[in-house]
């Protein structure tokens, strides 16, 4: 029994080298699978930094956006045997808009944000097409007519656009930087393809599939950095001789 079992587990063939070089050639399917198997990679950062200044207690705000005209509703103008439409046009923004609200505290250390930050992003505009229905002209005696009746089709446009707001009040040391909504955003997709049947052999189904992994990663970051600008002293800074002229 002993030495049935080390068969079993040895193998009856002896053990093998622990080191082995050789050479593979590669068939076309082959070089056509390993090309075929790349990796890539792509990232990209985009920076929105506006600036705004404004007095103790005051309320403004910076707007960074594009705008986008699309036709929101349309007017029937009905003639005599015609039908047509006035659209009207509207705009859309999207982009990022910071609405701020500071207050400095009395020793001139920390300042009180009201913060209603925005970001805004088109994601496509949908066709709603519109029915209106029309009626032609025709002859008749007394009371009876006959008209043609007709459908005229105009399309309108409805935005979808994605939203992400957020409003809060924070007080900030001077100087700081305060970190706002960071928002993370993942997908994954995973796309598989392969030959009919023998894609699903347990065995062959390596060679005769092509897998495919794709990730996405957004993160938005809103960062606010308060600063409390005395004139007396930035007027110092930018011309020091005004003063000693001036004493």
């Amino acid at each position: 029994m002993p030495g049935n079992l080390a068969n079993v587990i040895g193998g009856t063939s002896g053990i093998g080298p622990s080191l082995a070089t050789g050479l593979t050639f590669l068939d076309d399917f082959q070089v056509t699978a390993l090309i075929r198997a790349t990796q890539a990679a792509q990232s990209r950062s985009t920076i929105t930094a506006p600036r705004v200044t404004l007095f103790n207690g005051q309320r403004a705000y910076v707007l960074i956006s594009t705008q986008r005209a699309y036709v929101s509703d349309l007017q029937p103008i009905v003639g005599t045997g015609a039908v047509g439409f006035d659209p009207t046009v509207a705009l859309v923004n999207t982009g990022a808009i910071l609405d701020v609200q500071a207050t400095v505290s009395s020793d001139r250390k920390y300042v009180t944000l009201t913060l209603r930050p925005q970001v805004a992003q088109l994601l496509s505009l949908v066709a709603f097409p519109v029915a209106q229905a029309t009626a032609g002209g025709g002859t008749g005696n007394g009371n009876n007519n006959n008209q043609n009746n007709g459908i005229a089709t105009g399309i309108i446009q409805q935005p979808e656009i994605q939203i992400t707001e957020v409003r809060t009040t924070v007080s900030v040391p001077d100087g700081g930087t305060l970190l706002l909504g960071g928002q993370s955003l993942a997908a994954e997709i995973e796309r598989e393809s392969g030959v009919p049947v023998l894609s699903k052999i347990p065995f062959l189904k390596r060679l005769f599939t092509n897998r495919s992994t794709a990730k996405d990663d957004q993160v938005l970051l809103i960062l606010v950095k308060p600063t409390i600008i005395i004139q007396r002293e930035q007027e110092a800074k930018q011309f020091p001789l005004l003063s000693e002229r001036a004493q």
